[in-house]
């Protein structure tokens, strides 16, 4: 039977009422300095046109690590991950035409962890996190009966996200090997194609539509974006607004699909239907409405 890697993300809040205030501003530190390394990275690729993580790193890695001597290394390495990523998304909204700035500029209060970076009991869902001096934390994860079901899945990567509240979150990514079952004649299935602004699924005997807008969605508030960026004057009004309609779009579009899948698995449970199948997206380059088509379904939910 084929098999195959399945990744989940989940978000830990992380409970700061033990934690010292000289370590909070540690933390606070490390956002502060990783944000200034990916915008100098985002600034030095634009300039050299550098797509390439191991040129970006060999590139910079030397300087950066004899101006921030005691940041662990392996927060450069990140960042240099981090800064190619952000980069090469940027390249792809110009080729759209999608956006008019001339490089991008990493705004948001994350910080990427590999697996050198943190560890994780899942026992008793403590976090452990590299600081300045290679000197470890350990952070208590807030954790529900929803979070039993990763204690034995393999572990990835993980992020810390600080939010404009002063709330601290670690999003952990982790994988598990699922063998998927085998499409035979008698196997009742339901095909399921998402379009931008419909999903319709079905098979034989029934066919269904959910109509989700998304694109409709996606482009308002890309209009409320440039509007905010031409009207509002000041760089911190116009990024808090800005963050504000990012998070309420992401919310909005991630509520449309937590619903069609719940009645999607209502409706195969309710058939008989053992296999679920989902088109295989691709990119086509054809003509600039596909693309722009493309752009706005690969946006990041």
């Amino acid at each position: 039977m084929p098999v195959e890697e399945v990744t989940l993300t989940t978000r830990f809040k992380v409970d700061l009422t033990d934690i010292d205030e000289a370590v909070i501003s540690e933390i606070q530190r490390l956002f502060a300095e990783y944000q200034e390394i990916v915008n100098e990275l985002i600034k030095f690729a634009t300039s050299k046109h550098i797509t390439s993580f191991v040129e970006l790193h060999h590139a910079k890695y030397r300087e950066l690590r004899q101006r921030y001597p005691i940041l662990p290394w392996r927060y450069i390495i990140t960042a240099c991950r981090h800064a190619t990523r952000i980069y090469k998304s940027f390249m792809k909204l110009k080729e759209l035409e999608m956006c008019g700035k001339d490089r991008p500029v990493f705004k948001g209060w994350t910080v990427w962890l590999d697996h050198r970076l943190f560890k994780l009991d899942v026992e008793s869902w403590r976090a452990s996190i590299m600081l300045h001096g290679r000197r470890w934390v350990t952070l208590r994860l807030f954790h529900g009966k929803y979070h039993d079901k990763f204690r034995g899945m393999k572990l990835g990567e993980a992020q810390l996200v600080l939010k404009k509240d002063s709330n601290l979150y670690m999003d952990v990514s982790f994988s598990q090997m699922v063998t998927l079952p085998e499409i035979n004649t008698n196997a009742k299935i339901i095909a399921v194609d998402v379009n931008e602004n419909v999903i319709v699924y079905g098979n034989d005997d029934f066919v269904e539509r959910i109509k989700t807008n998304e694109g409709i969605i996606r482009t308002r508030y890309f209009l409320k974006r440039r509007k905010i960026q031409v009207k509002v004057r000041g760089k911190e009004p116009r990024a808090r607004l800005l963050g504000k309609y990012d998070e309420r779009e992401w919310w909005r579009v991630r509520e449309i699909y937590y619903k069609a899948a719940k009645e999607i698995i209502g409706r195969a449970l309710e058939v008989g239907a053992t296999v679920i199948v989902m088109e295989d997206l691709e990119l086509y380059k054809k003509d600039m409405g596909s693309e722009e088509l493309n752009g706005r379904i690969h946006l990041v939910i």
